[in-house]
């Protein structure tokens, strides 16, 4: 389950540390949106205490062409089950490879806190 208080991560997905030296929080929008990322990332049956939750990626795309729609509609329920997201205000696939099968994207939500957006 996500919290409004989660560890931030960087970029490349490793923890991050203020400038003493401590683990880095985030709280509120920031948090959300980082929650978002994480919710949109995770696979349906990767996670061990969340065996039920994520995005049923084989099922959907694995072996079958890019389906932009079905990508975007994924996306779009994943965000919403983030607690503290009000609206999904858009989804922009950035970048999608079909030889090596990476999507890169960003997703706009409107949160409790404000608005935010999270890279993919």
């Amino acid at each position: 389950m996500h919290t409004e208080n989660t560890l931030a991560l960087t970029p490349q997905w490793d923890l991050q540390f203020d400038a003493n030296g401590n683990l880095k929080v985030l709280t509120e929008a920031d948090a959300i949106c980082q929650n978002v990322c994480n919710e949109c990332r995770l696979f349906l049956h990767d996670a061990y205490f969340r065996w039920d939750e994520g995005i049923d990626w084989f099922t959907d795309q694995l072996g079958r062409p890019l389906q932009v729609a079905v990508v975007t509609d994924r996306l779009r329920k994943a965000a919403l089950r983030v607690p503290g997201v009000l609206a999904v205000v858009r989804i922009e696939l950035t970048e999608v490879d079909l030889r090596t099968r990476t999507l890169r994207g960003k997703v706009e939500i409107q949160t409790e806190y404000g608005y935010g957006s999270s890279s993919l």
